[in-house]
């Protein structure tokens, strides 16, 4: 096991955010997860190893990265899977957009983000449920309207 080699990435260095990440040593194991994942390739690099005391080292992020859950971020969709989620959330941007186009812009109505962020939802929650997360974040159905219609488009608070 090579001590200048990230277990994960197998590199020494790596730039996240602009920034330098060095390698740190190893000190919890991440057998189970490669196990759970199936992932031939970890499991091989450590067989039969006690990662600590072989002093194995990875970078903070990557293992991070590895060992987070897939049922609280999403992690570990495999490319099918990220596909079809990358469609759900683009049909249900379409049909917030015509949505915006037909009665905000050509009809003059004004309307909550809020509104439009439970529109998408029960968009997504109607057509695909697996990927609907009640927790979608307004500021990016703002930043996708934002970018599709510009300066047509005006956000102000709620006095």
């Amino acid at each position: 096991m090579p001590s200048d080699m990230c277990l994960v990435c197998d590199k020494n260095v790596i730039v996240r955010n602009r920034k330098k990440e060095f390698l740190v040593k190893c000190v919890t194991s991440i057998r189970s997860t490669a196990e759970t994942k199936n992932d031939e390739s970890i499991i091989l690099k450590i067989r039969d190893m006690d990662l600590v005391a072989r002093e194995a080292h990875y970078h903070s992020t990557c293992r991070r990265d590895y060992t987070r859950s897939s049922g609280s971020h999403g992690a570990s969709i495999n490319e099918q899977g990220q596909t079809a989620l990358e469609a759900a959330h683009r049909v249900a941007f379409e049909h917030v957009r015509d949505y915006v186009n037909e009665y905000v812009i050509l009809g003059l109505n004004v309307v909550r983000l809020t509104m439009l962020r439970e529109r998408y939802l029960q968009y997504m929650i109607e057509n695909s449920p697996a990927f609907c997360k009640a927790e979608y974040k307004t500021y990016k159905l703002k930043d996708k309207l934002i970018v599709h219609f510009g300066h047509s488009l005006q956000f102000w608070q709620p006095n």
